[in-house]
């Protein structure tokens, strides 16, 4: 599941690529500066939800054990559960996070 805002997305009934970014296009659209018209996608491949960063700043993932990763023009497994964002840091006072439950 992600969730933003109040709002809950179960990625377990999403047909296709789940995507993240600034247009209406977006199945999440988040209006920011440093998010990038189509910013990131999660796809479930291989048994997996693979989390891919397709923009110009960057997608900061930090998992509730406080690891953290940073994708830029890459891809990672998400698993367990935590928060990302988009273009800016995973840090508590951004009101932009996007918390993941896998």
């Amino acid at each position: 599941k992600v969730e933003w805002r109040g709002l809950t997305w179960d990625l377990a009934t999403h047909v296709g690529a789940f995507t993240l970014g600034r247009v209406s296009d977006c199945d999440l659209r988040i209006r920011r500066d440093r998010v990038s018209r189509f910013h990131a996608r999660i796809e479930y491949r291989e048994g997996e939800y693979h989390l891919t960063d397709d923009s110009t700043n960057g997608t900061f993932v930090r998992f509730s054990d406080g690891r953290r990763q940073e994708l830029r023009k890459t891809s990672m497994v998400l698993q367990g559960s935590g928060v990302f964002a988009l273009g800016d840091e995973a840090s508590d006072d951004n009101p932009d996070l996007v918390h993941f439950v896998m």
